[in-house]
């Protein structure tokens, strides 16, 4: 049975006289305010094993937009009469690419002693992109229109270094890649040296850093200084050069530089949790049948409260947080949001309403409803809700509680990790005994899993819209996460990606069979979905 910290403070101040017939119960409890868990029957438990690679995710690359920046300088008469080459070429790149989806176009054109847009946003100061094909051919017609005066190639960067920094801007939570495409048949009019040039190419890939690539082409009469400073713009630019002087039939494709995968990393463990495992009043960890946080037994103690029905009370609050109402007079804000964008376990309404207690730089003082761990220690915030549910409803922020000891046990980081309670001694309580071992000798940052001791319980069956959306269940299944967070090798303290994977185990023999093999959990990369969070995109320099 359970002893309560009241029990071993009136065994801490019994007289000397009674000390000998109590020394070995105070030896085994410690005279201190650290309450011991109540030790369930163990329950069947599953093993697996697999290996995970950290890659970087599908989600990152979300749309390529192609700028084309075109020389219509004097020249042009008779390089490319009626621009029969640019417009040619570029209609037959757009409608070739049509079919592909998350693709974008912009197009700027260049002349005299200015630069303009021809795909905008009201004006031609105002460049943006479209994924309308109709509009970006439109907009290649008017190339064929009125070539004459200078090749101001300053213009014509910064007014494509504009078109990349608005739309950063305009979409701050989008990651998009930027493949510009420069062309010209001579040097630049409005710039004085090398140096500035190289510049202003730097400048223009900075605007969104790693995500910004310059190709360039030379079709032009103009002499050979023109087709180095070109070329050198393409080194600088991080694309390709191409000489398209000698031929009518340009391959746009061949200065295409695709997006590389950035190298990403594990940035903490490895978290197998599962959901329908609650932490209970009483220390001990049982059965929680609609993963609202609270053990099933104790809903059953409570009136008002269902197994069954994470939101009981009708609203967007799950469960433990009106236990929290009943228990310590806690008032909630009416809401009704239970969405959990960021897949964290907690709803809209749930994330508004816990607050940060210690609050430190770049932690907000209350929810994020788009961060999945808003305090960045590791742990998604509805796992550090719940585990100490008993203590304070803050802790899913707080910057400092998995470094603490509260019951003179590992510290709480491991003790969440093995699925234990690290409020009160229960060292007897099953270990999760997760373990990643480095893969050597791979282009990726790989791991082999393996895990010997996962239990599953008894529950009761949960229908859809009675808990989160996918965690419904028949009787005498287990949802299980499986997450790990990553985030890019460049910046590894930096927000990143939640990969996770809500997988369902029965509790049945036929499921124990899998001792040992790869069955029981999935470390398929297709067995993962990804949540992209953290700030928001700045602007380049």
């Amino acid at each position: 049975m359970q002893i309560q910290s009241t029990l071993v403070q009136k065994l801490c101040r019994t007289s000397m006289q009674d000390l000998g017939r109590l020394t070995l119960l105070i030896g085994l409890i410690g005279c201190s305010d650290v309450r011991l868990a109540k030790v369930e029957e163990p329950n069947p438990s599953v093993s697996g094993k697999g290996e995970l690679c950290i890659t970087e995710p599908d989600e990152i690359r979300r749309n390529v937009k192609f700028l084309f920046v075109i020389d219509k300088s004097g020249s042009n008469g008779w390089t490319d009469p009626g621009a029969a080459k640019r417009a040619g070429n570029i209609e037959k790149f757009l409608i070739g690419t049509a079919t592909i989806p998350n693709q974008q176009y912009g197009m700027i054109w260049f002349a005299g002693e200015q630069a303009g847009a021809y795909i905008n946003e009201g004006n031609e100061y105002q460049p943006t992109f479209t994924a309308d094909l109709n509009v970006a051919l439109d907009a290649t017609n008017r190339l064929r229109q009125n070539d004459g005066g200078g090749t101001p190639y300053n213009a014509a960067l910064q007014m494509a270094r504009t078109a990349i920094r608005n739309d950063v801007e305009k979409y701050p939570d989008e990651e998009n890649f930027y493949m510009v495409f420069f062309l010209s048949d001579g040097e630049p009019t409005d710039i004085q040296n090398d140096s500035e040039l190289d510049q202003l190419v730097e400048d223009l890939v900075s605007t969104s850093p790693n995500n910004v690539v310059l190709s360039t082409g030379f079709y032009g009469g103009n002499g050979r200084k023109a087709e180095e400073r070109l070329m050198r713009m393409a080194q600088i630019g991080r694309g390709k050069f191409i000489n398209f002087e000698k031929g009518s039939d340009w391959d746009f494709n061949e200065l295409v530089v695709f997006p590389t995968f950035e190298p990403w990393q594990l940035k903490y463990d490895l978290i197998v949790y599962n959901l329908n495992a609650g932490f209970c009043e009483d220390g001990s960890i049982d059965i929680d049948s609609d993963a609202d946080g609270m053990c099933d037994k104790d809903e059953r103690r409570y009136p008002g409260f269902d197994p069954t029905n994470r939101f009981s009370f009708d609203d967007g609050y799950g469960d433990y947080f009106h236990w929290r109402r009943f228990k310590y007079r806690e008032t909630l804000p009416p809401c009704q949001d239970r969405t959990d964008e960021d897949h964290d376990l907690l709803t809209g309404c749930e994330e508004n309403y816990i607050r940060n207690e210690r609050p430190v730089d770049d932690i907000p003082k209350q929810g994020d409803a788009k961060n999945p761990d808003t305090d960045r220690d590791g742990l998604i915030d509805g796992i550090e809700t719940f585990v100490y549910m008993t203590r304070t409803m803050a802790f899913a922020m707080d910057a400092f509680n998995l470094q603490e000891n509260f019951d003179g046990e590992e510290p709480a980081r491991r003790q969440i990790g093995e699925h234990r309670n690290p409020l009160v001694r229960d060292a007897n309580q099953p270990a999760y005994d997760v373990t990643l071992s480095p893969v050597v000798g791979k282009d990726l940052d790989c791991y082999k899993y393996k895990q010997s001791v996962l239990p599953l319980y008894d529950t009761l069956p949960v229908a859809a819209g009675k808990t989160l959306p996918g965690l419904e269940h028949n009787a005498q299944e287990n949802m299980v996460l499986v997450y790990y967070l990553q985030s890019r090798q460049s910046d590894p303290k930096g927000d990143g990606i939640l990969r996770y994977s809500v997988q369902r185990l029965k509790n049945d023999e036929a499921t124990r069979r899998r001792v040992g093999s790869s069955l029981a959990l999935s470390f398929d990369d297709k067995s993962f979905k990804s949540y992209k969070f953290g700030k928001k995109l700045r602007r380049g320099k």
